[in-house]
């Protein structure tokens, strides 16, 4: 009996570990219709329209605008323009972190006001700054 039990404990502590593992990075499907561009947020925090989407280049070590005022619910992509260079999308608060390989593109939503710096890992001159109204 105490090694049944034990083989459940053993079980329930590997379903635990794994499910702590889990990735925090979530990836959307493009949307079929607007009815399917529909998130669940906080409402006290956001709105319910759906929003615009902005451009940032990143060209020659440089996010460009280094500052860009959105609203909630706006998305925001980035796209590396450089011929040979990968960067980051780093978020000083950790909320997001993105990849930018040469050629690529990376976005996020705003959900939520507030003002959210960031920079590149790879390369830390590199700084830009995100505005939500």
């Amino acid at each position: 009996m105490k090694k049944i039990i034990f083989g459940l404990l053993m079980i329930f502590a590997v379903v635990m570990l794994m499910a702590g593992c889990q990735s925090k990075v979530q990836i959307q499907a493009p949307a079929q219709n607007a009815a399917e561009d529909t998130a669940i947020v906080d409402d006290s925090k956001t709105t319910e329209t759906a929003g615009e989407t902005k451009q940032v280049a990143v060209k020659d070590f440089k996010y460009n605008p280094l500052v860009v005022v959105v609203n909630v619910g706006d998305t925001i992509e980035w796209v590396n323009n450089e011929q040979s260079v990968p960067h980051t999308v780093t978020f000083d608060d950790n909320s997001y972190d993105e990849k930018l390989p040469v050629g690529a593109t990376a976005t996020r939503v705003f959900n939520e006001k507030g003002t959210f710096a960031y920079y590149c890992a790879l390369h830390p001159s590199m700084q830009a700054q995100v505005i939500v109204n």
